[in-house]
């Protein structure tokens, strides 16, 4: 369930609705970096790599495959 006030969202959430990078920002520790890259889209390059790419924060599913299907924008200009 996503908490309206504090913006406290779970993985489930994540598949149905789309979230801004702020909110996702707030919930990193929270989230599977590996759902928000298959259920958010459009996601900028400064957020991938400063949380998805990020060693702190990816659950090692995330892979250059699984960005490149999920995330194609990344690897344009």
């Amino acid at each position: 369930m996503t908490d309206q006030i504090n913006n406290i969202i779970s993985n489930i959430d994540l598949f149905n609705n789309l979230y801004s990078e702020d909110i996702l920002k707030n919930n990193i520790n929270n989230l599977s970096t590996y759902d928000i890259v298959r259920t958010q889209k459009n996601l900028s390059k400064e957020f991938i790599i400063q949380y998805i790419l990020n060693t702190d924060y990816n659950d090692d599913e995330v892979t250059i495959e699984t960005l490149y299907n999920y995330q194609p924008n990344y690897f344009t200009k």
